[in-house]
């Protein structure tokens, strides 16, 4: 099974926490998580897998401006040295599809394979998640 988000991910942040001591995390992540969760749950019929299972997630996410070079725009790059680690991107897309009934528990994954790319000029920005049953 593939599913697919074609909006940027961000990486997980750390929970903000207020002088009363109310943790919650910033608003531009809660608003992916709800658009992110609908569009999953429209691409996923079944019933929340409850069997062992890995995942194959490749992120191909915009190429900034600042690595854009005539030499390199029709190339794929790899997502190094950057803002947002790969751990926290997976966070977020592991939360996502938890949140919309994909599995029951991220714990029931016994395998990731993550890859994370800047798009050429000429591809769209995807993540693109296999499951493994």
């Amino acid at each position: 099974m593939i599913l697919y988000l074609t909006m940027p991910v961000p990486p997980a942040p750390r929970p903000r926490v207020t002088r009363r001591g109310i943790s919650f995390y910033p608003k531009v992540y809660r608003d992916f998580k709800t658009v992110a969760k609908e569009a999953l749950a429209l691409q996923w019929t079944g019933e929340p897998l409850s069997k062992p299972l890995s995942l194959e997630i490749l992120v191909l996410q915009k190429k900034p401006k600042s690595r854009i070079r005539k030499a390199t725009a029709n190339q794929r790059l790899p997502r190094a040295n950057t803002r947002g680690d790969l751990d926290n991107l997976l966070k977020s897309i592991l939360d996502v599809m938890e949140d919309a009934q994909i599995y029951t528990n991220d714990n029931i994954i016994y395998a990731i394979k993550i890859e994370g790319w800047f798009a050429a000029e000429d591809e769209k920005p995807v993540t693109t998640i296999k499951l493994h049953l």
